[in-house]
């Protein structure tokens, strides 16, 4: 007797970690580098894609810890870059939320990364944003750091419309160099049903 209750207790064991297996693959989620985006024509000079990140350049002591606090005027430097959205698996689903899982970087109050999913609709061009994403709402950090936002269910309609994530880099920097500017950076949009985020 006690051989069979170990048995199924085994099989039972056995087909659970098979079905969330199963459906943890069956999840495939919507996922960009930094890097593979397009960015505006006019922003194409001062950004740089480098191992799968979109960022400024970086000039040797750009850190803002390696800077004392000094009085000059600051100005502030803007680049938008764009990352098309399609019909990935893991955006359909009948219940629960949508989550956008961002690896970032912002080391301060002089930069922020700033995402918006956008949706556009194909028979009158409006413009919806549907989630977004700003990193001034989490504290900041002098390396890489990941978190993200949610939403109540988007129903994706990929029939009647185009969706894409606008993502936007701003940095402050003093006007006569570059010496103590933010350094904000994207590395990686996922967008999906909330699990593990």
């Amino acid at each position: 007797m006690k051989s069979n209750v170990l048995s199924f207790s085994i099989v039972l064991m056995v087909l659970v970690a098979s079905a969330i297996t199963t459906s943890a693959q069956d999840t495939k989620s919507w996922s960009t580098a930094g890097s593979t985006g397009t960015a505006d024509k006019v922003d194409l000079n001062k950004i740089v894609y480098s191992n799968g990140i979109v960022s400024f350049p970086e000039s040797p002591g750009t850190q803002l810890s390696s800077v004392r606090p000094v009085s000059f005027q600051l100005q502030t430097v803007q680049a938008v870059v764009r990352y098309n959205v399609t019909a990935a698996d893991g955006l359909f689903f009948t219940s629960g939320r949508h989550c956008m899982g961002v690896r970032f970087r912002d080391d301060g109050n002089r930069a922020r990364v700033f995402l918006r999913l956008i949706q556009s609709n194909l028979e009158n061009g409006a413009t919806t944003p549907l989630l977004t994403f700003d990193s001034n709402s989490f504290a900041p950090q002098p390396d890489f750091q990941v978190n993200s936002v949610s939403t109540n269910r988007i129903p994706f309609d990929f029939s009647h419309n185009t969706y894409y994530v606008e993502a936007t880099l701003t940095k402050q920097q003093p006007i006569v160099t570059s010496i103590g500017a933010g350094r904000p950076a994207l590395a990686t949009v996922v967008l999906t049903r909330c699990l593990q985020f």
